[in-house]
């Protein structure tokens, strides 16, 4: 069975540049969960600077969940980091 990053990884490998929301009710259907805002929220939020001011935050970098993920434009897309989590294809007849 899959895991989350695996799950993330083959759906934006099928389908670049699909919204967050997409991904996560994809994986909440594959996981058999009722997606609900916050579900997985996890994996596309950006990395705050921990140096921010009270009250002021910015986000280093849209490239998320340890680099596997990017956006670019509106969508997300694979990085080649992200590309090593794809689960190789069987052979086509």
């Amino acid at each position: 069975m899959l895991n989350n990053i695996q799950f993330i990884a083959q759906y934006l490998d099928a389908h670049p540049g699909s919204g967050s929301a997409a991904v996560i009710r994809a994986l909440a259907a594959f996981k058999g969960k009722p997606y609900h805002r916050g579900l997985y929220c996890n994996y596309f939020t950006p990395t705050y600077d921990s140096y921010s001011r009270p009250g002021r935050y910015y986000f280093k970098s849209w490239t998320m969940h340890y680099g596997y993920w990017e956006k670019l434009g509106r969508g997300w897309h694979l990085t080649p980091k992200g590309r090593t989590h794809l689960l190789p294809q069987p052979p086509q007849p």
